[in-house]
Protein backbone atom coordinates (compact mmCIF):
# COMPACT_ATOMS: atom_id res chain seq x y z
CA UNK A 1 0.00 0.00 0.00
CA UNK A 2 2.90 2.17 1.07
CA UNK A 3 5.73 0.99 -1.14
CA UNK A 4 6.67 1.97 -4.31
CA UNK A 5 9.57 1.56 -6.93
CA UNK A 6 10.54 3.72 -9.94
CA UNK A 7 11.96 3.08 -13.14
CA UNK A 8 13.09 6.14 -13.88
CA UNK A 9 13.51 5.34 -17.55
CA UNK A 10 9.56 5.09 -17.59
CA UNK A 11 9.17 8.54 -17.56
CA UNK A 12 10.11 9.58 -20.34
CA UNK A 13 6.98 7.60 -21.24
CA UNK A 14 4.18 10.07 -20.55
CA UNK A 15 1.74 7.79 -19.98
CA UNK A 16 3.78 5.64 -17.28
CA UNK A 17 5.00 8.48 -15.69
CA UNK A 18 1.31 9.95 -15.05
CA UNK A 19 0.64 6.50 -13.59
CA UNK A 20 3.74 6.62 -11.37
CA UNK A 21 2.54 10.59 -9.93
CA UNK A 22 -0.88 9.18 -9.48
CA UNK A 23 0.18 6.52 -7.63
CA UNK A 24 2.71 8.73 -5.90
CA UNK A 25 -0.16 11.36 -4.76
CA UNK A 26 -2.04 8.05 -3.16
CA UNK A 27 1.24 7.52 -0.74
CA UNK A 28 1.56 10.60 -0.16
CA UNK A 29 -2.61 10.87 1.24
CA UNK A 30 -2.13 7.35 2.67
CA UNK A 31 0.71 9.09 4.92
CA UNK A 32 -1.09 12.17 5.91
CA UNK A 33 -4.62 10.60 6.79
CA UNK A 34 -2.37 7.67 8.68
CA UNK A 35 -0.54 10.20 10.57
CA UNK A 36 -3.49 11.97 11.69
CA UNK A 37 -5.75 8.75 12.83
CA UNK A 38 -3.00 7.52 14.31
CA UNK A 39 -2.06 10.47 16.18
CA UNK A 40 -5.62 11.16 17.07
CA UNK A 41 -5.72 7.82 18.42
CA UNK A 42 -2.83 8.17 21.03
CA UNK A 43 -4.17 11.61 22.05
CA UNK A 44 -7.51 10.04 23.31
CA UNK A 45 -5.85 6.80 24.16
CA UNK A 46 -3.30 8.27 26.77
CA UNK A 47 -5.75 10.97 27.97
CA UNK A 48 -8.39 8.77 28.91
CA UNK A 49 -6.14 5.96 30.60
CA UNK A 50 -4.22 8.78 32.41
CA UNK A 51 -7.44 9.34 33.81
CA UNK A 52 -9.02 6.16 34.66
CA UNK A 53 -5.11 5.32 36.05
CA UNK A 54 -5.02 8.24 37.84
CA UNK A 55 -8.72 9.89 38.17
CA UNK A 56 -7.74 13.28 36.84
CA UNK A 57 -7.39 14.94 33.54
CA UNK A 58 -3.86 15.76 31.96
CA UNK A 59 -3.37 17.25 28.56
CA UNK A 60 -1.43 14.74 26.40
CA UNK A 61 -1.36 16.53 23.22
CA UNK A 62 1.68 15.85 21.94
CA UNK A 63 1.69 18.98 19.31
CA UNK A 64 1.84 22.51 20.18
CA UNK A 65 -1.58 23.28 17.98
CA UNK A 66 -3.00 19.90 17.46
CA UNK A 67 -3.76 17.31 19.69
CA UNK A 68 -2.04 14.80 17.84
CA UNK A 69 0.65 12.38 18.98
CA UNK A 70 3.15 12.06 16.69
CA UNK A 71 5.03 8.91 17.57
CA UNK A 72 1.35 7.23 17.45
CA UNK A 73 0.46 8.94 14.20
CA UNK A 74 4.49 7.55 12.67
CA UNK A 75 3.54 4.20 14.08
CA UNK A 76 0.79 3.04 12.33
CA UNK A 77 2.21 4.48 9.24
CA UNK A 78 5.26 2.00 10.07
CA UNK A 79 3.01 -1.17 11.54
CA UNK A 80 1.33 -0.23 7.64
CA UNK A 81 3.43 -0.05 5.48
CA UNK A 82 5.25 -3.59 6.78
CA UNK A 83 2.80 -6.02 7.84
CA UNK A 84 -0.35 -4.94 5.45
CA UNK A 85 0.22 -8.14 3.10
CA UNK A 86 0.15 -10.31 6.52
CA UNK A 87 -3.68 -9.82 6.78
CA UNK A 88 -4.58 -13.47 6.18
CA UNK A 89 -1.73 -14.78 7.90
CA UNK A 90 -1.51 -16.11 11.85
CA UNK A 91 -2.82 -13.49 13.80
CA UNK A 92 0.01 -14.51 16.75
CA UNK A 93 2.64 -13.56 14.16
CA UNK A 94 0.78 -10.36 13.52
CA UNK A 95 0.73 -9.58 17.35
CA UNK A 96 4.36 -10.62 17.56
CA UNK A 97 5.39 -8.32 14.46
CA UNK A 98 3.46 -5.98 15.83
CA UNK A 99 5.09 -6.33 19.51
CA UNK A 100 8.83 -6.17 18.23
CA UNK A 101 7.95 -3.54 15.50
CA UNK A 102 6.74 -1.23 18.10
CA UNK A 103 8.70 -1.85 20.87
CA UNK A 104 11.90 -0.92 18.21
CA UNK A 105 10.11 2.31 17.14
CA UNK A 106 9.33 3.49 20.79
CA UNK A 107 13.22 2.44 21.94
CA UNK A 108 14.17 4.48 18.58
CA UNK A 109 12.04 7.81 19.63
CA UNK A 110 13.42 7.41 23.18
CA UNK A 111 16.85 8.02 22.13
CA UNK A 112 16.14 10.65 19.77
CA UNK A 113 13.97 12.51 22.18
CA UNK A 114 17.06 11.68 24.96
CA UNK A 115 20.26 12.50 22.91
CA UNK A 116 18.47 15.37 20.46
CA UNK A 117 16.21 17.27 22.54
CA UNK A 118 17.57 16.46 25.36
CA UNK A 119 13.85 15.31 27.42
CA UNK A 120 11.67 12.62 27.64
CA UNK A 121 7.74 12.32 27.76
CA UNK A 122 7.86 8.65 29.24
CA UNK A 123 9.97 6.62 31.50
CA UNK A 124 9.33 2.93 32.81
CA UNK A 125 12.15 2.77 35.15
CA UNK A 126 9.81 2.40 38.05
CA UNK A 127 7.76 -0.84 36.24
CA UNK A 128 8.75 -4.34 35.91
CA UNK A 129 10.01 -6.23 32.69
CA UNK A 130 11.53 -2.86 31.32
CA UNK A 131 14.61 -1.95 29.17
CA UNK A 132 16.41 1.46 29.98
CA UNK A 133 13.23 2.75 31.28
CA UNK A 134 12.58 3.09 27.40
CA UNK A 135 10.30 0.30 26.63
CA UNK A 136 8.75 -2.48 28.59
CA UNK A 137 6.67 -5.46 28.42
CA UNK A 138 3.10 -3.99 29.14
CA UNK A 139 3.02 -1.12 26.24
CA UNK A 140 4.95 -3.78 24.20
CA UNK A 141 2.17 -6.36 24.29
CA UNK A 142 -0.43 -3.28 24.25
CA UNK A 143 1.47 -2.24 20.59
CA UNK A 144 1.21 -6.09 19.59
CA UNK A 145 -2.67 -6.10 20.33
CA UNK A 146 -3.74 -2.49 18.70
CA UNK A 147 -1.33 -4.04 15.66
CA UNK A 148 -3.42 -7.29 15.35
CA UNK A 149 -7.03 -5.69 15.23
CA UNK A 150 -5.48 -2.48 12.63
CA UNK A 151 -4.46 -5.23 10.18
CA UNK A 152 -7.37 -7.30 11.00
CA UNK A 153 -10.00 -5.13 11.07
CA UNK A 154 -9.04 -1.29 10.96
CA UNK A 155 -7.43 -1.65 8.13
CA UNK A 156 -10.25 -2.29 5.75
CA UNK A 157 -12.57 0.46 7.15
CA UNK A 158 -9.86 2.75 6.69
CA UNK A 159 -9.05 1.94 3.39
CA UNK A 160 -12.87 1.88 2.56
CA UNK A 161 -13.21 5.20 4.11
CA UNK A 162 -10.26 6.44 1.73
CA UNK A 163 -11.52 5.02 -1.09
CA UNK A 164 -14.26 6.88 -0.47
CA UNK A 165 -13.45 10.41 0.39
CA UNK A 166 -10.59 10.68 -2.19
CA UNK A 167 -12.84 10.80 -5.03
CA UNK A 168 -13.78 14.40 -4.45
CA UNK A 169 -11.08 17.20 -5.72
CA UNK A 170 -11.65 19.25 -2.59
CA UNK A 171 -10.98 16.33 -0.24
CA UNK A 172 -7.33 16.60 -2.12
CA UNK A 173 -7.39 19.94 -1.38
CA UNK A 174 -7.68 19.77 2.04
CA UNK A 175 -5.00 17.21 3.06
CA UNK A 176 -3.01 18.92 1.32
CA UNK A 177 -4.08 22.19 3.46
CA UNK A 178 -3.56 19.37 6.94
CA UNK A 179 -0.41 18.47 5.56
CA UNK A 180 1.04 22.37 5.72
CA UNK A 181 -0.62 22.69 8.80
CA UNK A 182 1.16 19.86 10.46
CA UNK A 183 4.54 20.64 9.10
CA UNK A 184 4.44 23.85 10.44
CA UNK A 185 3.36 22.62 13.71
CA UNK A 186 5.40 20.02 13.97
CA UNK A 187 8.61 22.55 13.08
CA UNK A 188 7.31 24.72 15.82
CA UNK A 189 6.69 22.33 18.34
CA UNK A 190 10.24 20.96 17.98
CA UNK A 191 12.01 24.27 17.85
CA UNK A 192 10.23 25.49 20.77
CA UNK A 193 10.96 21.91 22.74
CA UNK A 194 14.63 22.06 22.27
CA UNK A 195 14.79 25.77 23.52
CA UNK A 196 12.71 25.14 26.54
CA UNK A 197 15.64 22.58 27.01
CA UNK A 198 17.77 24.56 26.79
CA UNK A 199 16.58 26.96 28.97
CA UNK A 200 16.42 23.95 31.73
CA UNK A 201 19.77 23.34 31.13
CA UNK A 202 21.04 27.10 31.29
CA UNK A 203 21.69 27.75 27.77
CA UNK A 204 21.42 31.18 26.91
CA UNK A 205 20.12 32.78 23.93
CA UNK A 206 21.92 33.04 21.03
CA UNK A 207 20.07 34.88 18.35
CA UNK A 208 17.33 37.17 18.11
CA UNK A 209 15.11 34.07 17.07
CA UNK A 210 15.79 32.22 20.33
CA UNK A 211 14.70 35.69 22.21
CA UNK A 212 11.17 35.44 20.46
CA UNK A 213 11.15 32.15 21.40
CA UNK A 214 11.97 32.59 24.98
CA UNK A 215 9.31 35.82 25.23
CA UNK A 216 6.30 33.79 23.82
CA UNK A 217 6.94 30.46 24.65
CA UNK A 218 8.48 30.93 28.33
CA UNK A 219 8.49 28.12 30.69
CA UNK A 220 5.43 28.79 32.41
CA UNK A 221 3.67 28.50 28.82
CA UNK A 222 5.49 25.61 27.84
CA UNK A 223 4.98 23.51 30.99
CA UNK A 224 1.23 24.11 31.12
CA UNK A 225 0.82 22.65 27.41
CA UNK A 226 2.91 20.06 28.39
CA UNK A 227 3.07 18.97 31.60
CA UNK A 228 4.49 15.26 31.61
CA UNK A 229 7.87 16.39 29.33
CA UNK A 230 10.76 16.38 31.55
CA UNK A 231 14.32 17.93 30.96
CA UNK A 232 17.47 15.57 31.21
CA UNK A 233 20.46 17.95 32.25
Amino acid sequence: MLSIIINNKEFGNNKNGDEHLKTLKKIFYHIVLLFILGGLFGYFFETIGYLIKNGKFINKQGMWFSPLKPIYGLGIILISALLYKLKKKNPIWIFLLGLLIGATFEYIASLFQDYILHTSTWNYSNMKNDLNGRINLPYSIIWGAITYLWIKYGLDIYLKFYNKILKFKLSQIIIIIITIFLAFDLSLTSIVTKRYSQRKRCIEATSDFDTYIDKYFNNKVFEKKFPNLKVKT
